[in-house]
């Protein structure tokens, strides 16, 4: 099937990371440098994914997307969006930057196994730039692309997302990273089914709900628990102090027990769980990338 004009010469591409029907693989990062002559004048880049991305430019977020290009049947079709970036390119050395993730690609879908649609998420783009001296230049998603896996080391909408500072890889989407350690991205056999633009509005974060702390109900000094006074989707943000290593498990919940702990039966199977090892014992702050939950109540806890 053809692909729109400004993707025909791009190509979908992986990492070596893969998972299986039941375990997961480290979340892929993908970057381009690539040189610009002259100040911008226009800049879309277009992209897409089997699986979810989210975007940078020069160590800035390219998009307020979140969970894009969304869920369709990838058997027949995907989605891509377009996104205005002119505002973050220069002139001289730029670099484009791309996490993927599971979603309900090659994540857990319902009751089904992982990698119900493919083994391993995979990046389609095309950075379409005008400069103003009037040369047009088209960066395009292939196998001179770099990538390497960091602190994500798992993500799934339905069992949660694991994540290790320790293992963050610094200014990995700016200029001037060292980059010499990461590995050619891989060309898999191309997929064919239709890309189109996607039809409706964006998933994006809507409101911060500040989470109510019942001291009464931890059984720990290691344990709180938060009540957000509705049922919502959505997930955590928190801020911690600890020491290099310390693991912080977030559990979520619609409900309540008559004895008090988290009503979890609803779940099944579904782990719903988040959790952050901390990097360094000065303040951090996180939130999950590629995961969302149902819950009213989350524990926090901590554990060395």
């Amino acid at each position: 099937m053809n692909n729109p004009p400004f993707l025909s010469s791009a190509r979908w591409i992986c990492s070596s990371a893969c998972g299986g029907p039941r375990t997961s693989a480290p979340a892929p990062y993908f970057r381009k440098a690539f040189h610009l002559d002259a100040p911008v004048k226009s800049a879309v880049l277009h992209i897409s994914a089997l699986g979810l991305y989210d975007a940078e430019l020069n160590g800035k977020a390219a998009h307020e997307d979140t969970f894009a290009p969304g869920w369709t049947d990838y058997r027949k079709r995907v989605q891509f969006r377009s996104y205005e970036i002119a505002g973050l390119l220069q002139e001289g050395e730029n670099v484009i930057g791309v996490i993927l993730g599971d979603g309900w690609y090659c994540g857990k879908v319902a009751w089904w196994n992982r990698q119900n649609y493919g083994d391993r998420p995979k990046l389609l783009a095309a950075l379409e730039v005008e400069l103003t001296n009037g040369a047009k230049l088209l960066i395009n998603t292939d196998d001179s692309w770099k990538s390497c896996t960091g602190p994500i080391l798992e993500n799934d909408l339905v069992m949660g997302e694991t994540y290790d500072a320790r293992r963050e890889l610094g200014p990995w989407s700016q200029p001037g990273y060292d980059d010499s350690t990461w590995q050619p991205a891989l060309m898999p056999e191309q997929p064919r089914m239709a890309i189109s633009i996607a039809p409706g509005p964006p998933v994006r974060r809507q409101e911060i709900l500040p989470g109510k702390s019942l001291r009464e109900k931890a059984s720990s000094a290691s344990h709180h628990r938060f009540d957000f006074g509705q049922n919502l989707s959505g997930r955590l943000r928190i801020a911690v102090r600890g020491q290099p290593g310390l693991t912080i498990e977030l559990r979520h919940a619609e409900m309540l027990k008559p004895d008090e702990s988290l009503y979890l039966e609803n779940l099944r199977s579904a782990r719903a769980t988040d959790i952050y090892t901390c990097r360094s014992d000065v303040p951090e702050t996180w939130e999950p990338r590629f995961t969302f939950h149902g819950f009213r109540y989350a524990d926090v806890s901590a554990r060395d």
